[in-house]
This record gives C-alpha cells, sequence and structure tokens, in this order.
C-alpha cells in the first residue's frame, strides 16, 4: 500500500503500534491522527507528493521517514499527560474544594471581628479572632497540600502562614505607632506574593484542561494590581485634599469587592474541574 509521500506502508515497523490502516485512510484523517504531508495533498489537491513542483525543497517531504515515530511520540506524551493529570485531579479537586467552602468561615470572623460587634460583645469579638487565626492557618495548610502538584502552591502557603505570624506584632504594637508601618509594609508584600503564586498556579494546572479558565485566573491578578494601583493613588489625592481622592478611594474599594466575588467564583470553578475530570480513553502504547 502507498502512502501520500510514496513510503511504503507494508514495510513500516510501526503501522501496528500506531493502529495505522495506512496513510490515505488513518494518520491522514483527522479522527486519527495528524500528518501534515496528508493534509497538504488533500488541501492541494494532489494524490501524492510526486505531483506537487515543490517536492524538492519540501521540508515535510524531507522528514516523512520520521511522520510515524513523531506521531508515537506524541501518542506517548498525550499517555503521560493524561496519567498526570489523572494523579493530579483527585489533590486538586479535594483541597481546591476545601479552600472554596474556607470562605464560610472567614466571612463568618469578619462580623464576628466588627468594630461594633466586638464592642458590644467582647466574647464574640475574641470567638472572631480565634475563628479568623484558624481560617488563616487553615488557608496555608491547604495551600501547602496542593504543593505535592505544584511548587507555587507552598511558596504560597509559607507567605500565608508568614502573614500569620506578622500579624502578632502588629496587634501587640501601640494605635498610631510609627513602627506600624513596618509589619503593614510587610504584610502587603507577603500577601501579594501569596496572591500572584496562587493565581498563577491555579493558570499552570488548568492549562492542560481549560486554557480558557486559566486565562482568567491570569488576567484576575492584572486587575488586582490596578485595584492596588487606584488605593495608592486615592491615598495620594487625599494628602492633597478634595473630594476627587474620596471617589477614586471608593471606585477602589468597590472593584476590590467586586474582584473577591470573581475570585470565589473562578475558585469554585477550578474545584469543579477537577472533581468531574475524567481522563478520556487513549489507544494502549507498546510495553517497552
Amino acid at each position: 500500500m502507498e502512502s501520500y509521500c510514496g513510503k511504503d506502508c507494508g514495510v513500516c515497523g510501526l503501522r501496528e503500534t500506531l493502529g495505522c490502516p495506512g496513510c490515505q485512510e488513518g494518520l491522514g484523517r483527522r479522527f486519527s491522527g495528524p500528518c501534515e504531508i496528508a493534509a497538504c495533498c488533500r488541501e492541494k489537491g494532489h494524490e501524492a507528493c510526486a505531483t506537487c513542483g515543490h517536492q524538492a525543497g519540501c521540508f515535510r517531504y524531507g522528514t516523512r521517514e520520521e511522520t510515524p515515530r513523531r506521531e508515537l511520540r506524541r501518542r506517548e506524551e498525550e499517555a503521560a499527560r493524561q496519567a498526570r493529570l489523572a494523579e493530579r485531579a483527585p489533590v486538586l479537586g479535594k483541597w481546591l474544594w476545601w479552600m472554596f467552602w474556607l470562605i464560610v468561615p472567614r466571612e463568618a470572623a469578619g462580623l464576628l471581628t466588627m468594630d461594633q460587634v466586638a464592642a458590644a460583645f467582647p466574647s464574640v469579638g475574641r470567638a472572631g479572632l480565634l475563628l479568623e487565626g484558624l481560617c488563616v492557618l487553615a488557608y496555608g495548610f491547604f495551600l501547602w497540600k496542593l504543593g505535592v502538584v505544584l511548587g507555587d502552591y507552598r511558596t504560597a502557603a509559607l507567605c500565608q502562614w508568614a502573614v500569620a505570624v506578622l500579624v502578632v506584632p502588629r496587634e501587640l504594637l501601640p494605635e498610631g505607632s510609627p513602627l506600624l508601618i513596618l509589619p503593614n509594609l510587610a504584610l502587603i508584600a507577603l500577601g501579594l506574593l501569596r496572591d500572584y503564586r496562587t493565581y498563577h498556579a491555579h493558570a499552570q494546572v488548568l492549562a492542560e484542561v481549560d486554557q480558557t479558565l486559566a486565562d482568567k485566573w491570569l488576567r484576575l491578578w492584572k486587575y488586582v494590581l490596578w485595584v492596588l494601583c487606584g488605593m495608592g493613588a486615592s491615598l495620594i489625592l487625599l494628602l492633597g485634599g478634595g473630594m476627587l481622592g474620596v471617589v477614586v478611594l471608593v471606585a477602589a474599594a468597590l472593584a476590590g469587592v467586586a474582584l473577591g466575588v470573581v475570585e470565589m467564583v473562578y475558585l469554585w470553578r477550578t474545584a469543579k474541574v477537577f472533581r468531574e475530570y475524567c481522563p478520556p480513553a487513549r489507544p494502549a502504547l507498546p510495553e517497552g
């Protein structure tokens, strides 16, 4: 059986391995696998490369002997990718799901530690502080467990735990102390690094299953930076007086709330992707 490029399919050592019935019935068709030579011939209306006037300088034709091995490598790489995803998906689905539901106690802690609530019910305020601390530690723990999949998650976990440690000296310093600027700046820097690593880790693990959602995580990080720039600009404007600084601050705060909601939605969707992940069937590869 002759192929588009002139090779004899009957002497191909990988024909049975690839399950290829022949170029014109196998790799040349989209559902069976890619063959650039077959696609080129069909696109240009040639029955074979021999009828093409560009055959002599054609790179595809010159490397036609490697086409079966390229297809075998492609299938091996795809099999390895699917195996990697099948191993990662349960871990990602479990701990990302826990991270999503951590939002409930975290928001509850925020309500309990509000100044009005803490002033009226001191015991409730202390319970809120305890719950808030536990949420901070739990978030770091979940990120650490995800670190078996990607190192960026563990970097984010270390940043989260560093935040928990730095909160203590900040709370011990008297209100209005100039020394507060140091832990506050450190907390901002660590929070940014944590979010950067977390968002990019989400994007990396999603790249193989949902590129659209992966891109959304990367865009979300850019929006976070824009909101921070807006808050910084509002503080500068407030120092100069006038209402413009107040307007910019309110707008940046509202944008921050909106981004928080978007992050929750993305986190839920990311967890759902891996909880429902089912590897597609693939052709068996030869042993050895």
